[in-house]
């Protein structure tokens, strides 16, 4: 059973979903932010959908990224890709400045919905969770 505290436990901030456009580049600087301090566990860490990576920390950081896949193709660094993520990110929280200078979608004048209301919603509608290992980010030694 989970409950509304757990949802608050792990999404304890009212960030809200923040939806833009990005060239690949800017995707691939974003996921090399995203492992620059992985072996700190300290945060930034992105958890991804839609795209798979690989990475190796025997690279230095900036470098770590090794491998990206967009819907099982290479990724384009000249393509626009969606992404939608926390406002706290899309506000270059954690060290995502690379994020700053997305296009952003046009937002109505109705504030975006907050992430743990979604996750709320999702869980209600699917009343069962079962997780899956799905490889979408791999470390690899290079």
């Amino acid at each position: 059973v989970i409950t509304r505290r757990d949802i608050a436990t792990e999404l304890p901030f009212r960030n809200h979903v923040a939806v833009f456009s990005v060239t690949g580049e800017q995707l691939r600087k974003a996921l090399e932010n995203s492992v620059s301090q992985v072996e700190l566990v300290e945060g930034s860490f992105l958890q991804v959908s839609g795209l798979s990576f690989s990475y190796s920390l025997e690279k230095p950081a900036n470098q770590r990224v090794q491998t990206v896949h967009v819907n099982g193709l290479i990724l384009d660094p000249k393509k626009k890709y969606s992404v939608a993520t926390s406002d706290y990110l899309a506000n270059g929280g954690d060290g995502y400045s690379v994020f700053l200078n997305a296009r952003h979608q046009d937002q109505d004048t109705q504030k975006s919905p907050v992430l743990s209301d979604i996750v709320i919603r999702m869980i209600q509608q699917q009343k069962t969770i079962n997780p899956q290992v799905e490889f979408r980010i791999k470390q690899i030694s290079k």
